[in-house]
């Protein structure tokens, strides 16, 4: 039961079951990451669909490691912290 009872109203309760049935589907069938584009050069199979968001992930932590090794610039240390899922890096990344 929902904490405000207006969402009950106007049928928006049978709404927010559509959707967290659509959201569980999506978990449950491995459609975490549909924004998607070809892995690129980079990786050994360039044509493999990656997440768009882990691709951005995997750019900051390149930039970083960039300003980290740059030895015109401040002394510094780069710390990467990530979820347990996140440990393994990508199978098809060379």
């Amino acid at each position: 039961m929902p904490l405000d009872v207006r969402l009950t109203a106007g049928g928006l309760q049978q709404e927010i079951e559509r959707l967290a049935a659509a959201a569980w589907d999506g978990y449950e069938h491995s459609r975490k990451s549909p924004r998607t584009q070809k892995a690129g050069a980079a990786f050994s199979d360039p044509d493999y669909d990656l997440s768009v968001e882990w691709l951005a992930t995997r750019e900051a932590i390149e930039a970083a490691a960039r300003r980290q090794r740059d030895p015109t610039g401040a002394s510094r240390v780069l710390l990467i912290s990530g979820a347990a899922r996140s440990a393994l890096r990508n199978p098809r990344q060379k």
